[in-house]
């Protein structure tokens, strides 16, 4: 997932920092003027803030491929997932002189996770065939676990499938599916600090990161039973040729299983995405409004209260 931990903030300060006092040394101009005896004065800050953050729970926006078709095909999406809010924090550390500030952020948004497990309404058919109670869950060409639905066909007169089937009674397949997201934003800007300006303006280094896995999985007992001709069930040759890959056991395929004892199958559909984004921005400080005091009571007497209003869209 992540790679960074707040740490980064502290190493990034410390390097600002070692760097500003080396080169205010050497007489560099820019860092002359942040430190130079002119300078009001010269201070460190952080702040530290906690964030409460939400996460939009229709992934995919309803569109895109479904997990299985039927009366099934909602529970089993990501599309409905509830990722609630989650506890964030965000960092920031700075050093600034009479005209001139540098500072870090560091932003740890939260890890939103979501999962959910039950058993389907009913068998699962892997080509829709016979053999299946009709308006079960089926797979598809859209669906995920497209290749079984491909060798299904490929095998011919049979039909496949994750029981109960029409002639066994067995149990109903069972689901699991989690989806976690990650989010982290680091900041390093310079900006101008002179408090008599209206407009400030600045520039910095930005890396965002976005990490997502999710996982869904199916599990039944695996039936697969002629509906003609003696096919020999889903052979490895049809299952490779969809564009599955053999990985280990005995590369026999799926012999036919129409009663009695079954195998117990498990289908497991994996994503993961890795975002590191990385860029430049240009900050604009404007002040809107800037009183010295305002009147915060209503009641005569009471002192005034200084208060400074500053929007900063960044």
């Amino acid at each position: 997932m992540l790679k960074r931990t707040w740490t980064t903030l502290v190493y990034c300060v410390a390097v600002v920092a070692t760097f500003a006092t080396q080169t205010a040394s050497a007489g560099d101009g820019f860092w002359r003027d942040l430190f130079s005896e002119q300078s009001d004065c010269i201070q460190f800050t952080a702040t530290g803030e906690i964030l409460f953050i939400g996460r939009d729970s229709r992934v995919g926006g309803g569109t895109g491929a479904g997990v299985v078709n039927g009366p099934d095909s909602q529970r089993l999406g990501f599309n409905n997932a509830d990722f609630n809010h989650e506890f964030g924090y965000r960092l920031s550390m700075g050093i600034q002189g009479s005209d001139k500030r540098v500072e870090v952020i560091f932003s740890e948004l939260g890890e939103w996770n979501w999962g959910e497990r039950g058993s389907l309404s009913g068998g699962l058919s892997f080509d829709g065939g016979a053999g299946f109670p009709a308006g079960v869950n089926q797979l598809g060409p859209s669906t995920f676990f497209q290749p079984l639905f491909v060798a299904s066909l490929v095998a011919g007169d049979e039909t496949d499938g994750l029981g109960p089937s029409i002639p066994a009674l067995d149990p109903l397949p069972t689901y699991d599916s989690f989806y976690t997201s990650q989010m982290q934003d680091l900041q390093i800007n310079v900006l101008e600090n002179d408090s008599n300006r209206t407009l400030r303006v600045g520039m910095g280094y930005r890396n965002v990161q976005l990490d997502e896995i999710a996982r869904t999985s199916l599990s039944g007992t695996y039936r697969g039973f002629d509906t003609g001709g003696a096919s020999g069930g889903l052979s490895s040759a049809d299952l490779t040729n969809a564009g599955l890959t053999f990985l280990s056991g005995v590369d026999d395929g799926f012999q036919d299983q129409d009663a009695g004892p079954g195998d117990l199958l498990t289908l497991a559909y994996n994503g993961a995405a890795n975002n590191d984004l990385n860029g430049f921005q240009f900050i604009a400080d404007l002040c809107l409004v800037d009183r010295s005091r305002f009147n915060m009571s209503k009641r005569p007497g009471k002192p005034f209260l200084p208060v400074s209003i500053v929007l900063r869209p960044v």
